[in-house]
């Protein structure tokens, strides 16, 4: 045999022991095994007649031994090859070391393989793998003692690691639970996704073992209010959140002084009797998810772990074990960490939009104070709107200011965005219907906050009408359809101070949040706190022009009453040409003019002189 046939031979045969014990790549078999190879395992089952069922059977030793640590000692036995050099046959014996969850078995294997060379390859054409029992022959030949002790020995065995792998079993199946539980917790992104979370708690705990249990709660405390808030799920009722007020009940009572005594505190409450009845009836009270099954039960149990400002908990139709409970407390740990984060999380939201209100409303603040004329409020109100849309308020359609004492049977304002970008003051015509009569009666009843609501009809209505007046009637034909057949209804949110208003309207009939409005609330406060300083310079600016224009004609009248001769009106002409000059009239000149006898005397001065 060439030395090249024989390398290729071992290669071969190396490249199949190593693809079956799991050492090298499988992808070679289709290249070094006959299609119709057939070969024996060391299972009872393991019967092989082609190459696919091969990669098969390879595919699934690779898949059982996920979890297992293998090494192999292989040691060549017997290796023989025909006279006409096309068929081989290797025999080695096989001893691999399995460790399992810390502990290792041997196992002594034999295997035969036969190669035939065809066409310059070499294949595998069968294969053979046996397990032998470890008996003497002369003894026992077919080891039945040896069988039935190791058969008495496996049972045990077997039953210790079926017992362990139930317990390993079960505790994956609890850390598979937890985990489904941390990342629904994780993912939290506002306080209604807690009620998602109960759900999932619920439905884990169910498939842990959980027995008679009635429904999963998370609770989240507000302190400074004397309340909590209930998400409270089970696949009877489903999902329900309620407001809860501290007191009410002693269940109540007893819970609030055990949960709100620590940042890890643990409570059990059974109400069963008549207090279970009276606790019907504050569920009723608190508008509490309806459960026939409290009809019919005799007790209620409750258990609950704080996580600082919220807990988590259940409540079952009977007791639940110390085993339960501990468990109970492991899904309570995972949930206070993801509960914590979101909080945090929640805190550095709140504190970053906060700054991004101050900055707005400083912006907006600096503006105003700059302002010298009313003329000026255009500028403000696109101040005002551009830092509301950049807060991400729901604004569609425009933000307005109207000065209180402008507003009278029709509204006078300054807008920005939608159709208030057409005019710099905006004269709403007569229109009696509440769309704006509403508005205006609101304004003028004085300080407050409202919000409104009108139909998709009311809206189309009052547009048609308004694109009959200029400047409305100038928009492009394109610009009034979109805004007549935009869908929804129209919703405005109103801010009266006692000078001033801002109101802001949604096109598409989109409310405005509560947080959207406390945000206006707060732009309203800057503005007029602005505008009450403009107004007090203004007043003062009014007192110093009058002040000025009572110095000028003391002057004048000083030197008038100070004349003995008519000629003196010259001076007199002079110094009022100054005077008014000085008060910033622009004017050619002053005289003064003296009739009689038919004619007239004229003494004129202008910045040239008398």
């Amino acid at each position: 045999m060439t030395k090249e046939k024989e390398l290729l031979m071992n290669q071969t045969f190396r490249q199949f022991m190593d693809a079956g014990l799991g050492l090298g790549n499988a992808d070679v078999l289709d290249d070094i095994v006959n299609d119709k190879a057939m070969g024996f395992g060391t299972t009872i089952d393991e019967k092989i007649f082609n190459l696919d069922e091969l990669k098969a059977l390879i595919a699934r030793q690779k898949e059982q031994s996920k979890e297992i640590d293998l090494i192999w000692e292989i040691n060549p036995l017997s290796h023989y090859t025909s006279t006409d050099e096309n068929t081989a046959f290797f025999a080695d014996e096989l001893l691999f070391h399995a460790t399992i969850g810390g502990e290792t078995i041997e196992m002594y294997l034999r295997f035969s393989v036969v190669l035939s060379y065809v066409n310059n390859k070499w294949k595998v054409i069968h294969w053979h793998g046996s397990k032998p029992e470890n008996v003497q022959s002369e003894e026992d030949t077919f080891g039945i003692e040896t069988w039935k002790q190791k058969a008495e020995a496996l049972e045990r065995l077997v039953d210790e690691r079926t017992a362990d792998l139930k317990e390993k079993n079960r505790e994956l199946e609890i850390e598979a639970s937890l985990e489904r539980i941390r990342s629904t917790a994780m993912a939290m992104q506002q306080p209604e996704n807690l009620l998602k979370i109960a759900e999932i708690l619920f439905k884990e705990l169910q498939s842990v073992g959980f027995q008679k249990l009635r429904n999963a709660i998370i609770h989240t405390f507000n302190d400074e209010e004397k309340y909590f808030t209930d998400y409270d799920y089970s696949e009877f009722t489903g999902g329900c959140i309620s407001r809860i007020p501290y007191s009410g009940h002693p269940a109540i009572d007893k819970f609030i002084k055990e949960v709100r005594s620590s940042n890890d505190a643990f409570t059990e409450i059974t109400i069963s009797g008549k207090e279970l009845e009276d606790w019907r009836a504050f569920r009723k009270s608190n508008n509490e998810a309806p459960d026939a099954r409290l009809d019919e039960t005799f007790a209620l149990y409750y258990y609950f772990y704080s996580v600082g400002p919220a807990d988590i908990g259940i409540s079952t139709f009977s007791s639940i074990s110390v085993q339960e409970r501990e468990l109970l407390k492991r899904y309570r740990n995972v949930f206070d960490l993801a509960y914590r984060r979101y909080v945090d999380i929640e805190q550095a939201i709140a504190q970053s939009r906060e700054a991004q209100i101050e900055a707005a409303l400083e912006r907006v603040r600096s503006r105003s104070l700059a302002m010298h004329h009313t003329s000026e409020l255009q500028e403000v109100i696109h101040t005002v709107h551009k830092e509301l849309l950049t807060l991400n308020i729901a604004i569609h359609g425009g933000s307005f200011i109207a000065i209180n004492s402008d507003v009278d049977t029709t509204l006078r304002c300054w807008g920005s965005g939608g159709t208030a970008d057409t005019s710099e003051e905006v004269h709403l015509p007569l229109y009696e219907k509440p769309f704006c009569t509403n508005l205006i009666n609101r304004i003028k009843k004085g300080p407050g906050f409202f919000t409104e609501e009108f139909t998709q009809t009311e809206k189309k209505e009052f547009f048609t009408f308004l694109f009959k007046h200029e400047p409305w009637s100038e928009l492009d034909s394109t610009q009034k359809e979109e805004i007549l057949s935009a869908p929804g209804g129209y919703t405005r949110s109103c801010c009266v101070s006692r000078y001033t208003s801002i109101f802001i309207i949604n096109q598409l009939g989109e409310k405005f949040s509560e947080a959207d409005n406390d945000i206006l609330k707060r732009f309203v406060k800057v503005f007029e706190q602005t505008y009450t300083r403009f107004l007090d310079l203004q007043k003062a600016e009014v007192q110093s022009r009058v002040a000025q224009i009572e110095l000028a004609l003391e002057r004048v009248r000083a030197r008038t009453m100070a004349m003995q001769h008519s000629d003196e009106l010259a001076d007199v002409s002079f110094l009022l040409d100054s005077q008014v000059r000085a008060l910033g009239i622009e004017t050619w000149g002053c005289a003064f003019n003296i009739y009689g006898n038919g004619e007239s005397t004229e003494w004129f001065s202008s910045e040239a002189g008398t």
